[in-house]
């Protein structure tokens, strides 16, 4: 099973969120990084959720709807953040 939460609706869900067998963060690249996004990895990080076989990483998508200029300026500025 898939359950797709919001990043701004997960922190309310913490406690559901102890059922799932694996985490994926998909962030599309039209959205800017939000306090939500740091916020949310907190809380997994706090509830142990964060382990190996649970983290299945986390993915940045386009959506042809979304238009994005300077898509790989962002993707490299995502890896920035995500290496530190």
């Amino acid at each position: 099973m898939i359950i797709m939460v919001h990043c701004m609706e997960a922190l309310q869900l913490h406690a559901a969120l102890s059922q799932a067998d694996r985490f994926h963060v998909l962030w599309d690249l039209a959205d800017a990084p939000s306090k939500a996004l740091s916020q949310t990895g907190e809380a997994l990080t706090q509830q142990r959720l964060m382990q190996p076989g649970q983290w299945g990483g986390f993915h940045l998508y386009t959506d042809a709807r979304r238009p994005v200029q300077d898509e790989q300026e962002l993707r490299n500025s995502f890896a920035t953040l995500l290496n530190q």
